[in-house]
C-alpha cells in the first residue's frame, strides 16, 4: 500500500484553494463591472422642452392671477392647503415608522 506524505495533499488543497479564490475574485470582477456599465440614456426633444416650459409658464402666471385676485386669502383655500400640509406630514411620518420597522 501507498503512502502519501502531507506535503502532497497540503499541494493539492491549496492549489485548489487557488483556484476557487480566482473563481470567486473573476465573479466579483464580473459583477463590478456590470454595475458600473451603464448604457442607458434619455434624451428630451427640444419641442418637449418647449412644451414643458409653456406649461410650467401657464401655470405660473395663473396662480399669480389668483395670487392677484386674493383667492389664496379665502378661508376654505387656506384651510384646505392646511389639511394637505398636515396630511404630508402624516404620510411622511408613516412611511418613517414602515421603514423603521420593517
Amino acid at each position: 500500500m501507498a503512502i502519501n506524505s502531507l506535503d502532497s495533499v497540503r499541494t493539492s488543497l491549496n492549489v485548489k484553494y487557488e483556484q476557487a479564490q480566482r473563481t470567486s475574485t473573476d465573479q466579483k470582477k464580473t459583477e463590478t463591472e456590470q454595475i458600473h456599465r451603464r448604457d442607458d440614456t434619455l434624451e428630451i426633444s427640444t419641442e418637449a422642452r418647449k412644451i414643458q416650459g409653456n406649461q410650467l409658464s401657464e401655470r405660473l402666471q395663473q396662480v399669480q392671477q389668483q395670487v392677484s385676485a386674493g383667492f389664496y386669502n379665502n378661508p376654505d383655500v387656506i384651510r384646505q392647503a392646511a389639511a394637505k400640509i398636515a396630511e404630508s406630514f402624516r404620510t411622511q411620518d408613516n412611511e418613517n415608522v414602515d421603514s423603521v420597522t420593517t
